[in-house]
């Protein structure tokens, strides 16, 4: 650097720093030169160097016969038909002399050959989807969803057999009761009984039931259920889904989006 030039601070390199990461796919390096030609010998767009090294390497060496000669080019020179007959029989793999054999390979082995087996069951396809729509829809998790099943059936049942429930489907049971009655999806049982002046006096009774309003959401899961199951029994089991199906799905997916973008509350 002459004397009282100002150094280039672009250019300048601290210890420390780390160069960028190349963005994007790695580019293959350009060939240098193009295919064969015709007679094999020379290559368009070789520099002058590399067409006199390559007619250097085609010559006949002193003292090779004609075999050793075919073996050392074997990779460079263009093939004979007598030679291509005979690689054929001799090796596995098999020589495509035509394009239009080449593109009936390629085709043949364009698609995966798969046997289907027809399953026993398939009432439970849509279930994911569903569990999963109304979770959305209402507020609730599946897990809860979950256990309204277990409950459906309408039968009073203890502390303790919910616990015990929340642990074959949960794993927990810790505060789980209490967090049900608060978000309204389970209701005490109380005992209501008349007295002979006309008053009613309610007691508890440590009995617990699901909420009305918890039991119609049950039902809306079940019913959705049921019809998609119905269509899906009526069309062959490798068949596409049918378009009521289809449909079903669109607007479950389009109000799951309406909910989640703000533009529709949840149904509480």
């Amino acid at each position: 650097m002459a004397e009282g030039e100002r150094p280039n601070k672009s250019k300048r390199d601290f210890s420390g720093m780390k160069q960028k990461p190349k963005q994007g796919r790695y580019k293959l390096p350009k060939k240098k030169y193009g295919p064969f030609s015709y007679q094999g010998k020379i290559k368009p767009g070789m520099s002058e160097h590399q067409k006199k090294t390559m007619n250097e390497f085609m010559k006949v060496r002193e003292g090779e016969t004609l075999d050793d000669w075919k073996k050392r080019t074997q990779q460079r020179r263009l093939k004979t038909i007598d030679e291509i007959h005979e690689q054929s029989l001799m090796s596995k793999i098999r020589i495509v002399q035509r394009s239009r054999e080449r593109n009936n390979l390629k085709n043949r082995y364009k698609f995966i050959r798969v046997q289907p087996v027809e399953r026993e069951f398939d009432f439970m396809r849509y279930y994911g989807i569903v569990i999963n729509y109304y979770a959305i829809k209402y507020g609730i998790r599946k897990e809860d969803l979950e256990v309204g099943f277990y409950f459906y059936s309408n039968l009073p049942f203890t502390r303790a057999r919910f616990n015990n429930a929340m642990v074959l489907i949960t794993g927990t049971s810790s505060a789980k009761l209490n967090r049900f009655i608060k978000e309204g999806l389970i209701e005490e049982v109380m005992h209501v009984q008349k007295k002979y002046d006309g008053s009613t006096k309610r007691s508890k009774t440590s009995l617990y039931v699901l909420n009305k309003y918890f039991v119609v959401k049950l039902s809306n899961i079940y019913r959705t259920l049921g019809k998609m199951n119905t269509i899906q029994i009526n069309q062959p089991i490798f068949e596409p889904l049918t378009p009521e199906i289809k449909q079903m799905i669109q607007d479950m997916n389009d109000e799951i989006n309406d909910i989640l973008t703000g533009k529709k509350p949840q149904s509480k």
